[in-house]
């Protein structure tokens, strides 16, 4: 995944590539427009040139004219001077042009016509002055004729030089304006270049300096998170670290060093340090666990024990996984927590189920004991009451009968306590085997168990349809018998006793009474009856072991009876509950998740 931190690298990168290529550009462009004025200039500089030898050669011609002349009216021969030397320079110009214009094909023509012309023309000037040297001072008709002839040369020479220049001028117009335009716009086109320029660096700036906040705020946030990660480790007890597999370098957490006792980064990261600080008999796990990471890229959950450095033993857990970086480098991220307190509270937990072992053993000897040997003397003393005649105890006097009638019922009493308590010791330690069955079946064997005391009382048991749940269908039987029983026994002898069993599907969020519920649906099956009832405030108690709210000589039982419905009913991961009324009745709140 790319974080924006690469995202803005890729984009001063991009940045930089577009500034750098733009200054290119500008850098081609300021000198292409440079380099057309000084193109600009040198052909102007160019054009003048050829202008220049042009009236050079014109005027060198005019010199040479003249001095002819002035030798033919004159026969003086200073006049001659400027003639030899002009046909000379005429030719040095002449050359100087034809090399200024070799790009010109009209003008090397119209120079090779003027050659031609100059030619002919110092061809005449030399048969005049040879002429002129024979004769009088009188000039004859033919040298008047070479004259004329003369002068029309020159005429032509002078319409050549003037053809020259006037293409030469026309070139010098267009390339003024062509300067003039350069100059114009090489002002404007670096002013627009400059001021482009400095919108680009001031963007760029603007740019880079809202990156460097966000960067510096990112760096703040990463150090917030380095601090708070530093602190969470330090509450959690964990620390983590990173290995990199192609490297072999290792970084820790500062509390992976705390761990052992340590300060932070008090010593090199590396596996070796390490494993001087494990516990001698978990090294070897510990090393194979390495091995294992080289090989498979992969580190299991490994749990040992390591000796801080002021010699305290500490439990830790180990686990960690692979991870590619952005150059597809192996990398192990794992996580380290101490566990210390967990594995002693694990010891202290195993040796609370060994005292719990063995106290369910002594539980079991003690149900073996109240089972047969208990009983065994019981028995024996009823069997030796039992050999009394009539006539015996009519023998006896009336304290001894009475004696003789408290020791049967105290006998009934511990019988009936040793069977409850039997009962009691099977609700809470028998197997728990859970089956689909149907609560209405549960009741109807309920109901022939009672059958007797029902049909004594003459009671009316009403139910509703009842579910099918997935219980232990002989305890569910063994709560029904002990609630029924329970209304039964307790019923006011003034009324008929009517018990009623009424069941309902609930939300399990709608009863407050059901704190930790394990279901979101419930069946609530409530067994309601006319009875004798009780005190509200007694609403718990009545589920305590041994409790009782009346006398054993007014009602039998020991009071473990509903201390073993609530026992089955959390057996069932549900809930029981008592409702009561002095006089008027009760109602037990069976509550078993769907």
């Amino acid at each position: 995944m790319k974080t924006k931190g690469h995202n803005n690298s890729l984009y001063f990168k991009i940045l930089f590539v577009i500034s750098l290529a733009i200054l290119l550009l500008i850098a081609a462009l300021t000198f292409k427009h440079f380099d057309n004025i000084r193109k600009s200039t040198d052909e102007l500089m160019h054009t003048h040139v050829i202008n220049l030898k042009l009236e050079q050669l014109s005027s060198t011609l005019k010199d040479g004219e003249t001095g002819i002349r002035g030798y033919i009216l004159t026969r003086d021969k200073r006049f001659l001077v400027p003639y030899y030397g002009s046909k000379a320079r005429v030719l040095e110009i002449h050359n100087e042009l034809k090399k200024l214009t070799t790009d010109n094909k009209i003008q090397q023509e119209n120079l090779k016509e003027s050659l031609k012309l100059i030619d002919k023309r110092y061809a005449i000037w030399q048969k005049l002055m040879l002429q002129s040297s024979n004769v009088n001072f009188a000039i004859p008709d033919d040298i008047s004729a070479d004259l004329k002839l003369g002068k029309f040369i020159m005429d032509s020479i002078r319409a050549e030089t003037n053809q020259m220049m006037f293409i030469e001028k026309q070139k010098l117009s267009i390339r003024n304006s062509d300067y003039e335009y350069q100059s114009k716009i090489t002002p404007i086109f670096t002013i627009s270049m400059v001021f482009f320029v400095l919108f680009l660096l001031i963007f760029s700036f603007i740019k880079i300096n809202i990156d460097v906040r966000k960067l510096q705020l990112i760096n703040d946030d990463l150090l917030f998170s380095k601090t708070s990660s530093d602190q969470a480790e330090t509450i959690g007890g964990c620390s983590s670290w990173l290995w990199n597999l192609d490297t072999n370098k290792i970084l820790f957490s500062n509390n992976h060093y705390r761990l052992l006792g340590c300060e932070p980064q008090s010593f090199d990261a590396n596996n070796e340090n390490f494993l001087n600080y494990v516990h001698p008999d978990d090294l070897d796990l510990v090393k194979k666990a390495y091995d294992d990471v080289t090989i498979h890229k992969h580190l299991e959950t490994i749990y040992y024990r390591v000796i801080q450095k002021d010699g305290s033993v500490k439990y830790l857990k180990s686990s960690g996984k692979l991870l590619l970086d952005s150059y597809n480098n192996h990398n192990i991220v794992g996580y380290t927590s101490d566990i210390t307190d967990e594995r002693l509270s694990n010891l202290a937990i195993e040796a609370r189920n060994l005292e719990l072992e063995q106290s369910n053993s002594e539980l079991a000897s003690f149900n073996h004991v109240a089972s047969h040997d208990l009983q065994e003397p019981l028995r024996k003393i009823q069997t030796f009451i039992s050999r009394f005649s009539v006539t015996d105890r009519a023998n006896l006097s009336e304290d001894a009968k009475g004696y003789f009638t408290k020791i049967e019922e105290a006998l009934s009493r511990m019988r009936n306590l040793i069977d409850d308590l039997l009962l009691y010791s099977r609700a809470n330690k028998s197997e728990k085997v859970f089956e689909k069955f149907d609560l209405n079946n549960t009741l109807e064997n309920a109901k022939q168990e009672l059958s007797q005391v029902i049909s004594d009382k003459a009671a009316i048991i009403e139910a509703t349809t009842l579910p099918k749940l997935t219980i232990i269908p002989f305890q569910m039987q063994q709560l029904f018998v002990n609630l029924i029983g329970n209304a039964l026994k307790y019923s006011d002898t003034n009324r008929i006793p009517i018990i009623t069993i009424h069941s309902e599907k609930i939300v399990a969020s709608d009863y407050p009474i059901l704190s930790k519920p394990v279901a979101k649906y419930y069946y609530k099956i409530a067994f309601s009856d006319n009875g004798l009832g009780f005190d509200q405030e007694y609403a718990e108690k009545i589920f305590l072991l041994f409790n009782r709210l009346h006398t054993s000589k007014a009602y039998k039982g020991a009071g473990i009876g509903l201390t073993i419905c609530k026992k089955i009913a959390e057996n069932h991961h549900g809930y029981i509950s008592a409702e009561g009324q002095l006089n008027q009745g009760a109602t037990f709140n069976l509550f078993l998740p769907i």
